[in-house]
């Protein structure tokens, strides 16, 4: 890919790995997400270019839309990031998958425990 730093690869999968560890074993962890952004595409109510990736709550929700408005029901329902947030839960049965665990030997051998 061009214009990407080669330290992009190595950043997603982290990130992920991290932000299910912390979804699932901190109490600690703040999930407040405040509408306080300029950008577009950072608040809980922003849509994001996604559709299609949950069938089962696409349809639920499909119907429901149906009952409440005039909207098509060929239109593609696009995820807010609150949606998309709440469906990606480390946590719940619908998800495709989530990591089968969560060891970093190459941080445990620098004395770093990322679990506790």
């Amino acid at each position: 890919m061009m214009g990407v730093p080669p330290c992009f690869y190595c950043g997603p999968d982290s990130t992920s790995t991290l932000w299910h560890l912390k979804r699932l074993g901190s109490k600690d962890f703040n999930e407040t997400w405040e509408s306080l952004h300029a950008c577009v595409g950072h608040n809980p109510a922003d849509l994001q270019p996604f559709h299609g990736m949950f069938p089962d709550w696409d349809d639920k929700h499909a119907e429901e839309e149906l009952e409440d408005s005039a909207a098509s029901p060929l239109a593609k329902r696009y995820y807010t990031n609150m949606e998309l947030y709440g469906l990606l839960r480390p946590d719940q049965s619908d998800l495709p998958y989530v990591y089968d665990n969560f060891a970093w030997p190459h941080c445990s051998v620098l004395g770093e425990d990322m679990v506790a």
